[in-house]
């Protein structure tokens, strides 16, 4: 049973690969295919378990087509997810990136004190992304906030702005994964996974494969 489960596993893997590539690359996933994961997972099941084959090797080989059904899935959407990201690129922080950051933590504190500040025509709280976008008294405070600190602080400042950033991005990429994983099940899913499921324990169970 043990080499049954061993090559039914391998099968397994081989075809969540080959499903992910098929739906990345070609952009559509074929239902069919995820037939055949569970023909190819029952099959490897049967020829390792040869006369060990019984209904438990049958569960086991389902169980493992499942898993590579889904997991194919998941890599197809990770995938994309990476592809998503690579396009965005990661955001590097500069100077004029902390500075933005301090003239918003600037701008945050006059409006907590109930000041009402002068934003530059279209520009507003919500939209500000460059010096230009900010009320001239706020950055002016931003910029001597940040001259009054060392190379030292400023360094060190930048380097936990980026660590924030880089946090931020991995959780937005995490998030994109999500979403794109629960986005591909749909109605036929059900019926092209219980045809792998119920096809894998069907050759899985049965010892006349392997003899």
């Amino acid at each position: 049973m043990t080499k049954g489960i061993v090559l039914a596993s391998i099968a397994g893997a081989v075809g969540a690969i080959l499903w992910a590539l098929i739906a990345y690359y070609l952009e559509l996933e074929i239902g069919w295919a995820a037939w055949g994961i569970g023909g190819l997972v029952g099959f490897a099941m049967a020829l390792g378990a040869q006369k060990e084959a019984s209904a438990t090797t049958g569960v086991i080989a389902a169980v493992i087509a499942l898993l590579s059904v889904v997991g194919g899935k998941y890599i197809t959407a990770v995938m994309i997810a990476d592809k998503v990201a690579s396009e965005y690129g990661s955001i590097v922080v500069t100077e004029e990136t902390v500075m933005i950051n301090i003239a918003y933590e600037v701008a945050a504190e006059h409006e907590a004190q109930g000041e009402t500040l002068q934003w530059p025509a279209g520009s507003s709280f919500e939209t500000a992304e460059s010096q230009a976008d900010f009320p001239q008294a706020v950055w002016s405070e931003a910029e001597q906030y940040w001259d009054s600190l060392s190379q030292d602080e400023k360094n060190e400042t930048i380097r936990e702005l980026q660590g924030f950033m880089d946090q931020g991005f991995a959780q937005g990429q995490s998030i994109t994964t999500n979403a794109v994983f629960k986005a591909s099940f749909g109605l036929f899913d059900l019926l092209w996974g219980f045809l792998a499921v119920a096809t894998a324990f069907s050759i899985g169970q049965a010892d006349e494969v392997g003899t």
